[in-house]
């Protein structure tokens, strides 16, 4: 089984995870936020993989809440449990269960 042994955060911006497999990946705060798990975050890409989102009908305007720099500014990671993580972002999201797969698959590029 695959889990992280120490997962750093380095400046705001990336994640480094040590593994028990004994490899060591980098992730920026870009590549985990474009790969955020959580159901809004899914519902922006287009990804149809939860069924019926909470949210009500998309509006056209897209009014701007945050800058870029505070989505990708790191504040936080939180274990959950055995299995994933949780990160809490400068603008305030934190919603999204990152599983140490979802992980290694953000880290090898191999995250949708």
């Amino acid at each position: 089984m695959l889990f992280p042994l120490k997962i750093e955060r380095k400046s705001n911006n990336s994640i480094v995870i040590t593994w028990n497999d004994g490899h060591l990946d980098q992730i920026s705060s870009e590549a985990l936020r474009n790969n955020c798990p959580c159901a809004s975050c899914k519902d922006l890409r287009g990804d149809p993989s939860h069924k019926k989102p909470l949210s009500g009908k998309k509006s056209a305007l897209k009014i701007i809440e945050h800058t870029k720099d505070e989505e990708l500014n790191l504040l936080n990671i939180k274990p959950i449990g055995n299995y994933a993580i949780n990160l809490h972002w400068a603008d305030g999201h934190a919603t999204g269960i990152y599983t140490f797969e979802l992980l290694r698959d953000i880290a090898q590029g191999s995250a949708t």
